[in-house]
């Protein structure tokens, strides 16, 4: 349902992935319990970077990795750590599962495709994001772009998923069409994610993470808590 936060509040951003929950197969997105939805990446320390997305059901699943300009001999695979998240019992009645892999030894500067989910659930389409050079090992080849170099980041607040306010559609599309040339770094969500996440049995969520994902799978996202953001874990 919520994008995880990271970077310099890595606290936090356990808390906030956490939320993440209200979360596609290569030809059928979404088409099944165990289908993986909502991908977003994240920060973890100073040279890694984390995938996270969710399931309605429990399964075991994966991300496959590989440099873009690559070929599938250098794709590497990993399992992905998951935990339920549920609110059974409450107002929201709500499960899902969150999947987390991290990815280690990435080059700086470097262009990456993956994609997550398994045979048995289906896989995402293939998705594409830089190795920020603030990030990532440091090699012969890309050491021109290390520490240094501008962090560039692209902020947006307060979110809302209202008819009025046009839906969470307008704002996503004019994100993804600003971060596809690569040049941010992070996008920051500044609280208030999305008036609220948790609204009607998770579906405000669902929406919300459905329509940033072009955004979130490409560029890590992090988030700040809101004042709307006091639900559940907060």
């Amino acid at each position: 349902m919520v994008p995880a936060v990271a970077g310099v509040a890595v606290g936090l951003a356990a808390q906030l992935v956490a939320l993440a929950v209200m979360s596609t197969a290569a030809t059928a997105p979404h088409a099944g319990p165990t289908a993986p939805r909502h991908l977003q990446l994240s920060y973890s320390g100073e040279v890694d970077i984390v995938v996270t997305f969710n399931t309605a059901a429990a399964t075991l699943a994966s991300v496959e990795w590989w440099p873009a300009n690559g070929s599938n001999a250098t794709r590497q695979t990993a399992a992905a750590a998951a935990t339920l998240f549920n609110l059974t019992g409450t107002t929201d009645d709500y499960i899902a599962w969150i999947h987390r892999v991290t990815l280690h030894g990435l080059a700086s500067g470097a262009e990456y495709s993956y994609r997550v989910g398994s045979e048995a659930g289906g896989w995402s389409p293939t998705r594409t994001f830089r190795c920020s050079v603030h990030c990532g090992v440091v090699t012969n080849s890309n050491a021109t772009t290390a520490p240094g170099s501008p962090l560039m980041f692209l902020a947006v607040a307060d979110l809302s998923g209202d008819a009025i306010d046009g839906g969470f559609g307008g704002v996503a599309r004019a994100l993804a069409s600003e971060v596809v040339g690569g040049q941010y770094d992070i996008v920051l969500h500044a609280g208030d994610i999305a008036y609220d996440l948790h609204t009607d049995k998770g579906a405000v969520g669902d929406a919300f993470m459905a329509d940033v994902e072009p955004v979130a799978s490409r560029v890590p996202y992090l988030v700040a808590p809101g004042n709307h953001e006091a639900f559940g874990v907060f």
